[in-house]
């Protein structure tokens, strides 16, 4: 290198006065990558003494000292690189942009392996230490960073697509800078839930069971229904694991140990910081998932926050509750959140009797008022005119084939079951057994059934004889019939198995179970019920009177085959 350059003042000298000879050799040592540490560290220790001369004149220079890769040099050009660049940020406010963008991208490994070795990723992350003690710095130097910072981080952001090691690395940075610039957590957890839905939309429930669930046992736990090989339908992954719920799975365990390693010090909770993160959180939720309709798994970060105090899970219920109510609310967004309020009292371990029953009877008492507040000329079963309606009543239905051993076991349970009158829901001329979903209709029957709470089965078999005539009209212009509400059920079971472990311990299962009352043992000794058939005797309660799963086989099932796994999504469509 020419000894001339090492002065940096005396170069900008020579290019005020035209010389431009020097300046262009300067930018030639910067742009090499073969450039020597100890020559880089002289530059920048010149090139600090006359930082004021570098106005917007100099942009082409500057930019070229962006592209230095210094966070993996010796730590003295770490040192001299850090000086430089917060004496340049803090004179010239206006490099601002491109300083954060170079330590930004920076946050992407320099590796294209998408499994590197060991030692390289011990190098990357000793890269990340010293990007984000120059990015802390910055932030207290800067006041404005965070503003400037936050569109960067979500232009820089990878494509779904990358590799997963290199989702997996910028993520975690991003989860680094709120313990330095809290004011960007929300916006960052924002930015990182978008990403996790649409790798969710991009692996659908039905992909994920074929690739990495068990096939034999997925076979017998079907519900009677064929798993299609991979020659029956094209767009089926040909990998013997869906890719997509690979990095799903990662980024899954990524945020829901951030949300744990947040609210948690030395294994005791901490109840103002996990409040303040749970609302921040709910914020996401509701700009971001909500309004999504073929999520299976990014919904659980607020199931799995909810299990840290039973205060977050009421107030997550009763957040869902005022949203359903709320009747200036889309139609849709009124059944997703009812339909969020069923899965979740239904699917959470850590709900307990007394909200299991508050919700309950929230509901039941708005099903009973809203049959009250009807025009008595209402007398079909028009789902598109009085959908709420419906997706309540399902919900009720399901929360109850879930729930119905806790209610009933708890104390005076049947009195208060039956206190629901749930037979005049069944019966009122709106007539929900037609219009909800036939499974949670048929489950719902046979548990009412045992218990003697409701009998729906006559109303059932004249609902099959039947056809009600409901038309609306699609986006094509042809008439379409409308009888079967569109089914959501947001925390079927999860099927990822790395972020799995934190979400299995706090998720119930489908068991059908007997209640141990006096009313109940009277069915269970019964050999053959006036309304069970022999099948349906074996399949609820199996030839032994134990507990068994509804198919007749050993009820251990995996985390993929639940009973009520529906497998409806995307949304609200029942496939």
């Amino acid at each position: 290198m020419t000894p001339e350059v090492h002065n940096v003042n005396s170069v900008l000298h020579h290019w005020t006065q035209g010389d431009t000879r020097l300046y262009d050799t300067l930018l030639e040592v910067l742009n090499d990558p073969g450039l020597q540490s100890r020559e880089l560290v002289f530059i920048l220790q010149s090139m600090r003494g006359c930082v004021a001369q570098l106005d917007r004149t100099h942009e082409v220079l500057v930019g070229s000292l962006m592209k230095v890769n210094w966070p993996n040099q010796e730590e003295g050009v770490i040192r001299e690189y850090r000086s430089f660049l917060l004496n340049l940020l803090s004179a010239h406010t206006f490099y601002l942009r491109a300083g954060l963008r170079m330590l930004v991208r920076h946050f992407l490994p320099d590796t294209s392996e998408s499994e590197p070795e060991a030692e390289t990723k011990a190098l990357e992350d000793k890269k990340y230490i010293n990007i984000h003690l120059v990015l802390r710095a910055v932030s207290s130097l800067i006041p404005m960073t965070w503003t400037v910072l936050m569109p960067l981080l979500s232009n820089c952001c990878p494509f779904i697509l990358r590799p997963l090691y290199h989702l997996e690395c910028f993520f975690t940075n991003l989860l680094q800078i709120p313990a330095y610039m809290p004011s960007l957590r929300q916006p960052i957890l924002e930015l990182i839930v978008s990403k996790l839905i649409q790798l969710d939309v991009r692996s659908p429930r039905c992909e994920i069971e074929c690739t990495e669930g068990d096939k034999q046992e997925v076979d017998q736990v079907m519900f009677q229904m064929e798993v299609p090989s991979k020659h029956q339908d094209d767009n089926m992954p040909d990998t013997a694991e869906h890719v997509g719920a690979q990095k799903l799975d990662v980024l899954m365990e990524l945020l829901l140990k951030y949300i744990h390693d947040t609210s948690y010090k030395k294994d005791v909770c901490d109840w103002d910081t996990c409040k303040k993160l749970y609302r921040e959180l709910l914020l996401v939720f509701e700009r971001i998932v909500l309004p999504t309709c073929a999520s299976s798994h990014c919904q659980f970060f607020m199931f799995y926050i909810c299990s840290f105090k039973p205060a977050l899970a009421d107030g997550f219920i009763d957040y869902l509750w005022t949203r359903f109510q709320n009747p200036n609310s889309e139609t849709v967004f009124r059944q997703t959140s009812v339909a969020y309020i069923g899965s979740f009292i239904s699917r959470a371990k850590f709900i307990s009797i007394k909200t299991l029953k508050t919700c309950m009877e929230l509901m039941v008492e708005w099903v009973h008022r809203y049959l009250e507040e009807i025009s008595a000329e209402t007398i079909f079963a028009d789902v598109s005119h009085h959908a709420p309606f419906y997706s309540v009543c399902q919900a009720i239905f399901y929360v109850f084939c879930f729930r119905s051993k806790d209610i009933l076991d708890s104390e005076k349970g049947y009195k208060w079951a039956a206190g629901l009158q749930l037979q005049r829901i069944v019966t009122c001329r709106l007539n929900p057994l037609r219009s909800c979903l036939p499974l949670v209709v048929e489950t719902f029957s046979s548990v009412t059934r045992i218990y003697q709470l409701a009998f729906c089965d006559t109303i059932i078999e004249k609902n099959k004889r039947c056809t009600i005539s409901v038309s609306t009209q699609n986006n094509d212009g042809f008439a379409v019939q409308t009888e079967i509400l569109d089914s959501f059920f947001p925390f079927d079971p999860y099927l990822l198995n790395r972020s799995g472990e934190l979400v299995r311990p706090l998720y119930r299962e489908y068991t059908c179970g007997a209640v141990s009352t006096p009313h109940t043992k009277q069915h269970l000794q019964m050999e053959d019920d006036d309304f069970l058939t022999e099948t349906e005797n074996k399949v609820a309660f199996g030839t032994s009177g134990a507990p068994m799963s509804h198919f007749g086989v050993s009820q251990k099932p995996p985390a993929s085959t639940d009973f009520l796994n529906y497998g409806t999504s995307p949304g609200f469509k029942h496939v």
